[in-house]
């Protein structure tokens, strides 16, 4: 049986966003806390969709972050 702690709720996304100016180069950050606010520890599909439009950059791009580094995880 699946828990759900709300991890990938808009407002932690939101909450997670927020800390951060929506640049570019704060991509990796951003993407090391919303995977560190899942007990499970790895990103969404709409995590991905969040980033993707709060830094203005395609979803594809922020796909391609994620399988590059080892240090994220997609479920």
């Amino acid at each position: 049986m699946k828990t759900s702690v709300n991890f990938g709720s808009a407002k932690v996304q939101e909450k997670i966003l927020k800390k951060y100016p929506p640049r570019r180069d704060n991509l990796l950050y951003i993407l090391h806390d919303l995977q560190d606010a899942n007990p499970q520890n790895y990103l969404t599909s709409k995590d991905v969709r969040a980033v993707s439009e709060y830094l203005k950059i395609s979803p594809s791009e922020v796909e391609g972050v994620i399988s590059f580094y080892t240090m994220f995880s997609r479920k």
